[in-house]
C-alpha cells in the first residue's frame, strides 16, 4: 500500500518484485526511452487477456480486445521521480471502495 515513507512507485516496484515472472504468461515487458531516461513499455498478450482481463467476456470481446491491444505503461519511472505523500494529505480521502469479486491481472 502507497504510504508517505517510500516514493509513489513503491507499490509497483514490490509488486514487479514479488509476483513470478510466469504469471504475466505472454505479457511483454519492452525496454524503451533513452540511456539517461529509461522507459519500459507493457502489451499485455492474447494469453494474458483472455485468462485474466477477458475470462468472464463473451469471445467477441476478447477478439475486438486483442485487435487494439497497444503499448502502455505501469507509470513506474514517472512514479519514482514524484514527491512522496505528504503527511497532511496522505489519507485525506476518507472512504474508498472498490467492488470487485476477483482480479486476476494484479492479485494482491
Amino acid at each position: 500500500m502507497a504510504d508517505t515513507i517510500h516514493k509513489p512507485s513503491y507499490v509497483i516496484d514490490q509488486y514487479l518484485e514479488d509476483v513470478p515472472k510466469d504469471e504475466f504468461l505472454d505479457t511483454e515487458f519492452i525496454p524503451s526511452g533513452t540511456p539517461e531516461h529509461p522507459l519500459s513499455l507493457v502489451i499485455a498478450g492474447p494469453r494474458f487477456l483472455s485468462s485474466n482481463l477477458y475470462q468472464l467476456s463473451p469471445i467477441e470481446d476478447l477478439e475486438l480486445a486483442k485487435t487494439l491491444v497497444r503499448p502502455g505503461s505501469l507509470f513506474q519511472q514517472d512514479l519514482s521521480k514524484a514527491k512522496k505523500f505528504t503527511n497532511e494529505g496522505y489519507g485525506s480521502v476518507t472512504r474508498v471502495f472498490v467492488v470487485c469479486d476477483g482480479d486476476r491481472a494484479i492479485n494482491i
